[in-house]
């Protein structure tokens, strides 16, 4: 819908100088095309309005900025032989920067946590394990986790990042390879979850003065992207007017001659664009490809939750955040970066001036280049002729002193290179390793509230996606391509940690369950009955057995803490642990559950995940009481407690690599 019409003359009768487009619908149709082009000509025109926010850029050219900062942008040198010799030479800090504070953020990938309820506002949490069994399952069978990496990079790179969660089933012919016979099958690369990050130019807004975690106010959201022309066929095909669609063409609508024109689209030849209007107002949601109407006029939202399919968030917010955008890490970086590649480039072409200096003949005689090959011995005849050099003083150490000065700005506005994983020398005690820890855990603080909004919205979408498509039956298809009867799904998640043990865990979604009539189930009871039936409670299976209706009736909340991007590095964790075990089994050893205690903090911290085989199936006997005035059995270990005052140096190992020491290392396990 981007292309506008030709026209030969000016004027309001000048006529449009395209094909008449074989597409012509209804007057129904006509009137939505009508209305979805205004919004959808407002909108980009939005986009390209300079704005006071972009310091007088516009969206697009804010984004293109932050591209070129990004990817370390050199322009091409100048064909002109007097300029052609200057360095162009960009330094990658902007990138370096950006990767730095991504891989830090990233370092953990980010599930939302969720909290059931009953209808009478009781927690039930066996229904949200269940759950968050089945978001863990979706983010594995989906591409959750690149798309997780990829909008912390755009929420740094462009004005904001854009996360659309969709659950499709797409269908395609097939041929027997021995038959020939053509059948319909689920084309499983492009059916199930996804999770894709939408360029901040392919959505356009209704309004930009709406933050963005208030996207779900927007008026009409639009989403223009060009497609393969054969993707778009897979997908809307099978609809009438399809047939219409062109590859590298755009139907376009004249409201003066009430006429749809075929015109080329500014894309290549075997793209097509797709243009998807929503409106929350009218619970709309319809589809353009190559200008062609490929839903029905009044097609509603096909979510059940009724939200737009899409979770924003910015890196920092701009003025008090009442703009939807935000400021990116590069273009907070923008300026001192200008400042860095021009020094550094006044520097390299002072030193090529130093090395060698342009030179000035005095005289009648030429002297060329080849006077200065060395070894050579060259004879003027005029006694006249001088050869000086024109080499200007630069002051080399002047420009690298405010490189540095630049380059500790830089730091400042992103990230220090103590919190990147570069040390900056000596022994470190563990406490000053904790300092440096905790402030970078404050420095991207900010940041990570942002990212944490971010998926917990993006968790809500999910959420109410897997209620509506996993917790239906399914119609199966027999080979002879007759309909089954209805049967529901089961999903499996082997290989997790439960209680100090590697188990298997799957749910089943069943109706015959024993409960309630109302429907309500004891989900662990039900379980455990499962569970002997897949081998007994030593069995490393575990099975939950669901009802859909009363799953779907619990309240669910998503929930995502900031504070789970910057855990505490593993080998700080692991002495905190030690530490904690060790006062437990001492001082509160009569108020605990010893068998608890020793798995948790003790056999977890060594060998996660295979505390359960070293726990003895028969409980020991007690132990005899202990003569009064003997030693303790146990004297408390301090040697921990102080290492991590900063008496002794346990950061004397730390800070040789304090990135997987104490602040580059994220690595834990997932929220869920």
């Amino acid at each position: 819908m981007q292309a506008n019409l030709p026209r030969k003359g000016t004027g309001p009768g000048a006529k449009v100088d395209a094909p008449v487009s074989a597409y012509q619908p209804d007057e129904r149709t006509r009137a939505l095309v009508a209305r979805v082009r205004a919004d959808y000509d407002r909108a980009r025109e939005e986009q390209r309005r300079p704005r006071r926010e972009f310091n007088d850029r516009s969206l697009l050219q804010a984004i293109d900025d932050g591209h070129k900062l990004f990817n370390s942008y050199a322009p091409p040198r100048s064909e002109d032989p007097d300029e052609a010799w200057k360095a162009q030479t960009v330094r990658p800090l902007t990138r370096n920067k950006i990767i730095s504070i991504a891989s830090h953020v990233t370092a953990q990938i980010l599930y939302p946590s969720v909290f059931a309820q009953d209808a009478a506002s009781r927690e039930d949490r066996d229904a949200a394990k269940v759950m968050r069994d089945l978001m863990e399952w979706a983010a594995e069978t989906s591409n959750y986790s690149r798309s997780f990496v990829r909008s912390v990079i755009q929420s740094l790179v462009e004005p904001a990042a854009i996360l659309k969660s969709e659950y499709r089933v797409v269908k395609r012919t097939v041929r027997d390879a021995v038959t020939g016979d053509e059948a319909e099958i689920v084309d499983e690369d492009m059916s199930g979850f996804d999770a894709e990050v939408v360029p901040c130019e392919e959505l356009l807004l209704a309004n930009l003065y709406e933050p963005c975690d208030r996207l779900q106010r927007q008026r009409f959201l639009i989403r223009d992207r060009l497609v393969d022309y054969a993707e778009a066929a897979a997908v809307w095909g099978a609809h009438p007017d399809f047939r219409h669609v062109q590859p590298g063409q755009v139907s376009v609508f004249d409201a003066e001659t009430a006429t749809f024109y075929q015109v080329p689209d500014d894309c290549r030849s075997h793209l097509v664009r797709e243009t998807t209007y929503m409106s929350r107002h009218d619970d709309l949601e319809v589809v353009f490809v190559g200008g062609v109407l490929v839903t029905a006029p009044d097609r509603p939202n096909p979510r059940q939750d009724k939200r737009y399919p899409y979770a924003a968030a910015v890196y920092e917010p701009i003025g008090t955040g009442q703009f939807f955008y935000g400021k990116s890490a590069a273009e907070k970086l923008r300026s001192d970066q200008d400042v860095i590649d021009t020094l550094y480039n006044m520097v390299i072409d002072g030193n090529y001036l130093g090395l060698m200096p342009p030179m000035a003949v005095y005289g009648s005689e030429e002297a060329g280049s080849d006077v200065f090959v060395p070894g050579t011995t060259t004879n003027f005849r005029d006694p006249n002729t001088k050869i000086e050099s024109l080499a200007p003083r630069a002051d080399i150490r002047g420009g690298l002193e405010a490189i540095g000065l630049v380059e500790r700005s830089m730091s400042e506005s992103s990230q220090s290179p103590s919190a990147a994983g570069n040390s900056a020398g000596g022994e470190m005690t563990a406490r000053e390793v904790l300092v440096l820890q905790q402030n970078a855990k404050i420095a991207l603080g900010l940041f990570g509230k942002q990212v944490a909004a971010l998926v917990e919205d993006f968790g809500k979408l999910r959420l109410a996606e897997i209620l509506q498509h996993l917790t239906v039956a399914e119609v199966l298809q027999l080979s002879t391509g007759e309909s089954a009867d209805l049967a529901y799904r089961s999903f499996s998640m082997p290989d997790r940690a439960e209680r100090g043990a590697r188990v298997n865990r799957r749910v089943e979604f069943t109706p015959d369950m024993l409960g309630s009539e109302s429907g309500e189930v004891d989900l662990e009871e039900q379980s455990y009955r499962a569970l002997e039936d897949e081998g007994g409670p030593d069995s490393n299976d575990r099975v939950y057995r669901v009802n859909p209706e009363a799953f779907r009736k619990m309240k669910y909340r998503v929930v995502v803490g900031a504070d789970a991007l910057s855990p505490r590095s593993k080998e700080l964790e692991k002495a905190l642990r030690l530490e904690a075990f060790d006062r437990a089994i001492q001082v509160a050893a009569p108020w605990m559950d010893q068998e608890e205690v020793t798995r948790e903090f003790l056999l977890e911290t060594v060998a996660p995940g295979e505390s359960a085989r070293f726990i003895r199936k028969v409980p020991p006997p007690a132990p005899a009481p202990a003569e009064p005035g003997a030693p303790s059995a146990a004297p408390r270990s301090t040697s921990l407690t102080s290492q991590l005052t900063g008496s002794n140096s346990l950061g004397v190992a730390a800070s040789t690599d304090l990135a997987s020491s104490a602040v580059g290392t994220m690595s834990g396990t997932d929220l869920t």
